[in-house]
């Protein structure tokens, strides 16, 4: 996460000793800072937190410099948003001190884990001789480290029972290439479920078949 911090001089005279501090907000670690020319920064070490504080020598009526600081947010965060806060100082006299602070609230949220390139191996069994066949069950899931997500595949067909298909692991399964003489063909339905012990993220599906002849298919 990135956010900038902007000051500006209002006042009537140049600004000595100008000082923009920011303390980090928890649950964030250091990146880097980046500040105009002129100014000079003190920051915590890179993956550390604490304080950023930039400074520069003067500043002349109406000069405005943009500070940015780029943080790294813990996974998951404990909260649905998080305060950034900066505080500019000097010792030059000033006709009002009450503009001297800002902060900004952002909204943060978990990013779920999802689940791309779902796909099988063998999308269709032939012949259908009553022999269980093995399946790679093909799939990335992306965002795990967060939530602690992980996969699991169920199986369903549109006939036969539960003696037809079978999972091995989360990416592999064996299905029996068999259909029913009087119907159209069967069906087995897969679906990848990305989940924790209390949430379902994610879900994919895919499909082999077996058809019933040659003529309606492969």
């Amino acid at each position: 996460m990135t956010y900038t911090f902007t000051t500006t001089n209002l006042g009537v005279t140049a600004a000595s000793g100008v000082v923009v501090k920011h303390v980090m907000p928890a649950q964030t670690t250091f990146t880097s800072v980046g500040a105009p020319a002129g100014w000079t920064c003190t920051k915590p070490a890179a993956g550390g937190n604490g304080t950023v504080s930039c400074a520069k020598s003067s500043m002349a009526v109406n000069e405005s410099a943009a500070i940015s600081v780029t943080v790294v947010v813990a996974c998951p965060f404990p909260a649905a948003t998080m305060t950034m806060a900066a505080t500019a100082t000097t010792p030059t006299l000033e006709t009002s001190s009450s503009n001297n602070s800002a902060s900004i609230v952002a909204a943060v949220s978990t990013p779920a884990p999802t689940i791309t390139g779902a796909s099988v191996d063998k999308s269709t069994l032939w012949p259908p001789n009553h022999k269980m066949v093995d399946v790679k069950v093909n799939y990335t899931l992306t965002g795990v480290s967060c939530v602690g997500a992980r996969t699991t595949l169920s199986i369903a067909s549109n006939e036969g029972d539960a003696e037809d298909y079978e999972v091995v692991d989360p990416h592999h399964i064996r299905l029996r290439s068999e259909r029913e003489g009087n119907g159209s063909g069967r069906t087995y339905t897969i679906t990848i479920s990305a989940t924790n012990d209390s949430k379902v993220f994610d879900r994919k599906t895919v499909v082999v078949t077996v058809d019933h002849d040659q003529g309606h298919g492969k």
